[in-house]
Order: C-alpha cells, then sequence, then structure tokens
C-alpha cells in the first residue's frame, strides 16, 4: 500500500512511529485479513488509509478455510436438525383429526376416496371395503 497509495511525507522519527502505530493496532489480525486489507485499500482508497480506515475495511474480511466451511457446515446441520425437532414438536401439538365414520367413507366421491387412500387416511381391504386408518 505504501508504494501505491500517497500520504503525508514524514520525517524519519514520524515515519517509524506512523508504521509502530499501525503495527501495533493490526498485528493480532491474520496474514489474510491483512492481505484483504491491502487489496481493498488500493482498489478503494485515494490516499493512504487512516488506522480507523484499515479497521472498517478489515472488519469486512471473512475467514474462509476448511475449519471455517466444517464448522459453517456443521451449523447448517444443527438448524436443520433443530427444525424438525420443532416441526416434530408443532405437530404432536396439533388436535388429532376427528376419526372419519363408515358412513362419510359411503358418501365420499370415488375420488375423494382415492386420495385420502394416497394420503393414508383410508386404507382398500382385500374384499374392496374402504375403512379409515389409524393414522
Amino acid at each position: 500500500m505504501d508504494a501505491v497509495l500517497p500520504k503525508q511525507s514524514k520525517d524519519m522519527v514520524s515515519g517509524k512511529l506512523f508504521v509502530m502505530g499501525y503495527q501495533r493496532v493490526l498485528q493480532g489480525y491474520p496474514k489474510d485479513a491483512i492481505a484483504y486489507l491491502a487489496e481493498q485499500s488500493m482498489r478503494r482508497c485515494r490516499w493512504f488509509p487512516t488506522i480507523a480506515e484499515c479497521i472498517d475495511i478489515i472488519d469486512e474480511w471473512r475467514r474462509d478455510d476448511a475449519d471455517v466451511r466444517q464448522r459453517q457446515k456443521a451449523q447448517q446441520i444443527a438448524n436443520r436438525e433443530r427444525k424438525r425437532r420443532q416441526e416434530i414438536e408443532s405437530m404432536a401439538k396439533r388436535q388429532p383429526l376427528p376419526e372419519i365414520t363408515p358412513e362419510q367413507i359411503e358418501e365420499m366421491s370415488p375420488n375423494m376416496i382415492e386420495i385420502g387412500i394416497k394420503c393414508g387416511a383410508l386404507m382398500r381391504l382385500d374384499d374392496g371395503t374402504v375403512i379409515a386408518t389409524d393414522a
């Protein structure tokens, strides 16, 4: 960045203090984050960024390595499992459907009976009789 972006000229002591200030603040960040900062600074900035601007830019950086991807995958699995358990709990809290009587089955159209069989609410016995299932 120093070679690409202009900044105020400094004497030797001021230049060392300048570098030390940036090093002190940025030294805790990973090398990939610093590389991101340098790339983004050269793309966005007209002048060498202040420390505050550097922190704003570097805060946008996100790790993208195998550990992070594995953690994200585990989080997705946990979220799916949590959602599935909530769905099961929700289904358990629902009031059961009223039982279907033989008289109601007799009043149903053939299409409605077929739908009932496909969804598992009705069952056709070997003798052709249609009855309600316990499901």
